[in-house]
């Protein structure tokens, strides 16, 4: 009689802690849903988007191209950048008061 007892604790016990793991993982999913979520792919920038996020003008990007401040992917002969691309170039900017 008294293994029933003790059987019938620890699956209380079991149950509760299983109650817990669910009400936590519901609080997780809420407060953050971008980790159950797939990550987008990031998008490629153009030449002219690239411009306008580092606030310089035309001459201004293709000297920084000349002097490999700038290292864009090429296809064919346009240049495309992806945003984590230009964080350095942005932060010399930012450095020279430019932005």
């Amino acid at each position: 009689m008294e293994q029933h007892r003790q059987l019938l604790e620890t699956a209380r016990n079991i149950v509760h802690l299983l109650e817990e793991i669910s009400t936590h993982t519901a609080t997780l999913a809420e407060s953050a849903p971008a980790a159950y979520t797939a990550a987008e792919p990031e998008k490629l920038m153009d030449m002219q988007e690239v411009m306008d996020y580092l606030g310089i003008a035309r001459s201004t990007y293709f000297r920084m191209v000349k002097s490999g401040e700038l290292t864009p992917r090429r296809k064919g002969r346009r240049h495309y950048f992806y945003r984590r691309d230009l964080r350095a170039a942005l932060a010399e900017s930012v450095r020279r008061g430019r932005v």
